[in-house]
């Protein structure tokens, strides 16, 4: 059996590696980005709470668009990666254009990387335009306006006096105002023979400023043709980090001005948790699960099993809580596994991992129980001097 090494946490990149069954799931929604988004572009939202596996999830939908017929470009955009506005817009704007151009290019005929080709017959490329309108919202800072969020504090980083400037500013990049690029920009979009999606993962951890920056991009570019927008997030957390960005009540769904459709990820069934954490655990300890060949009895494993299924068990809501536990018995268990019984062991870290409270409280308990309790399950004898001439 191979031997498994502590879990990193991360998600998983293909079908293959798919134990909760996650991949059918993944799979239609796939089939439906490709077969039903609107073509005058669509923004999607995967919901779920920390460690239910979004970032899996995404992979696997990614994974499935790429197995298509018609399988579109793939952006895996990481606005936590960036630190400035500034950069967030050019990345995003570059990833955009990159993609839109192999597209562009593959209609033309020609290589992915000739653009000499292109510019050879005096066809302006789709990621020029791109550049120059990306490049037109960096001098102005303007993304705000552009998202007919004028008014609002919010709508620039850079300040009303940027705003003032006006379109004269826009020279600086271009001849032509921001919103005519744009409509250039979409009419070259929507020729375009395949779509592009963009997975934007982890919005849930980006700071309120952040998220607002990231959010209010989407919304500018949200009615690019043929570009589907894929975000991922805890909805409780993202709504309370946009209303500190936005300036909103608490309980106000901003987010539901900028999504479409959203859809969870899928929830495991707890036996299926439990049956994933048995196996890879007895990956870790393989003496525990063998049983007598004559009695097929081991009192130990029975006691095992117990804890997984009608004790700790029930503790496993998410694929991340299997990942803590199973890390806990690699650390903890290896040394100790000889002296202590590995259901109770087991049954502790999954209390660990869901009421740490709960968990302090016993291994005080435990501890002063153990400084009380000789071998024999006895008082110590000191113990019991030590009472007697309190008395």
């Amino acid at each position: 059996m191979e031997k498994e090494l502590f879990a990193d946490d991360r998600p998983i990149a293909r079908v293959s590696e798919d134990a909760l069954g996650f991949s059918k799931p993944a799979e239609s929604i796939a089939t439906s980005i490709i077969d039903f988004a609107s073509p005058e572009g669509f923004v999607m939202g995967l919901e779920g709470d920390w460690g239910t596996g979004k970032s899996s999830f995404l992979n696997l939908i990614a994974g499935h668009l790429k197995e298509s017929s018609t399988a579109p470009e793939i952006i895996q955009f990481s606005p936590w990666l960036i630190s400035s506005r500034n950069g967030l817009l050019a990345q995003f704007f570059s990833e955009i254009g990159r993609a839109a151009q192999v597209i562009a290019e593959e209609a033309e005929g020609t290589k992915k990387d000739d653009l000499q080709n292109l510019s050879n017959k005096g066809v302006k490329s789709v990621k020029s335009l791109i550049d120059n309108y990306s490049g037109g919202l960096i001098v102005l800072g303007n993304i705000g306006r552009l998202a007919g969020l004028a008014g609002i504090p919010w709508a620039s980083d850079i300040g009303q006096k940027v705003l003032d400037f006006g379109e004269t500013a826009q020279s600086l990049s271009t001849d032509k105002p921001l919103e005519e690029q744009k409509e250039e920009i979409k009419e070259a979009l929507r020729s375009l023979h395949r779509q592009i999606v963009v997975f934007i993962d982890d919005l849930d951890r980006l700071e309120p400023k952040e998220v607002g920056e990231v959010v209010r991009l989407v919304r500018a570019v949200g009615d690019f043709p043929n570009i589907i927008y894929v975000l991922s997030y805890s909805r409780p957390i993202l709504t309370r980090n946009l209303a500190k960005a936005f300036n909103l009540k608490a309980s106000d769904p901003y987010i539901d001005k900028i999504v479409q459709v959203t859809f969870q990820v899928p929830k495991p069934e707890g036996f299926t948790l439990r049956n994933l954490f048995r196996k890879r655990l007895q990956s870790i300890f393989p003496d525990a699960f063998k049983q007598d060949d004559v009695s097929r009895n081991n009192p130990g494993l029975s006691r095992l099993n117990e804890a997984i299924d009608k004790q700790g068990g029930k503790t496993l809501k998410t694929p991340r809580d299997v990942a803590r536990v199973l890390n806990a018995m690699r650390l903890y268990g290896s040394s100790a596994a000889e002296k202590t019984d590995l259901g109770d062991m087991v049954w502790l870290q999954m209390i660990r991992v869901r009421n740490p409270e709960l968990y302090d409280w016993i291994e005080s308990y435990m501890g002063t129980v153990g400084a009380i309790i000789n071998a024999k399950g006895q008082v110590k004898s000191e113990i019991v001097s030590i009472v007697k001439r309190a008395a």
